[in-house]
């Protein structure tokens, strides 16, 4: 977990991180592969690294969208993807709900929901988790926000993990407060009841250096 920082609401208007990226794409049949589940309030792209250095564009798996009280999606800050989707034999979820985040700008058009989505991942390289961060609105001078981050783990063929990506509260023993996360956990099955004990993957530094195509 990493400590919440606090911008100036200036700072946090001045302008937004970018990553040029394109959908993700999954492997081929014939790959070996993980099973992962992407949760985010926030965004998250995977890369595979077959060279040591960071893609120039990068592969969104998931973007969390606007959402009214109402339920309804706001159109000019959809999720990605629109439909999540599922993979066959994925362990029951273990990860808490993530919690609503008030936008840093327009805070009157919905709130930042959660989006949670599967994919196959290949295992032939380490992988790399890459987010954009995360602001949390506040009608004051400062915002919490969450900085730009990337981690790079080892999965194995066969195994399900959970991807967990955002801002959320955590406990202290000064009381509740809020934390950024990029964390990733290894779900090992319990018989066949579909249940499944967390493991946490340790990560290691992203590479410096851009790839040069």
């Amino acid at each position: 977990m990493k400590k919440i920082s606090f911008i100036l609401l200036a700072g946090a208007l001045a302008g937004c991180n970018s990553i040029s990226s394109v959908p993700y794409v999954e492997p081929s049949p014939s790959a070996d592969t993980a099973k992962v589940r992407v949760i985010t309030n926030s965004s998250v792209y995977g890369d595979s690294l077959t060279e040591n250095c960071i893609p120039k564009i990068r592969h969104k798996m998931a973007v969390s969208g606007r959402q009214y009280e109402s339920g309804r999606m706001h159109e000019t800050y959809p999720q990605f993807p629109l439909q999540p989707k599922t993979v066959e034999g994925m362990p029951k979820r273990m990860a808490p709900k993530m919690i609503d985040l008030k936008p840093g700008i327009r805070m009157a058009e919905g709130m930042y929901v959660e989006v949670a989505t599967e994919y196959l991942v290949p295992t032939n390289a380490p992988f790399m988790i890459s987010t954009l961060g995360a602001v949390m609105g506040s009608y004051g001078s400062t915002q919490p926000t969450c900085p730009m981050d990337e981690k790079v783990f080892d999965l194995e063929a066969g195994n399900s993990y959970e991807v967990f990506v955002g801002m959320g509260p955590g406990q202290t023993p000064e009381g509740t407060k809020l934390f950024c996360a990029l964390a990733v956990r290894k779900m090992l099955p319990i018989g066949n009841t579909g249940e499944a004990l967390p493991l946490v993957v340790e990560p290691k530094p992203a590479p410096k250096a851009k790839c040069k195509s």
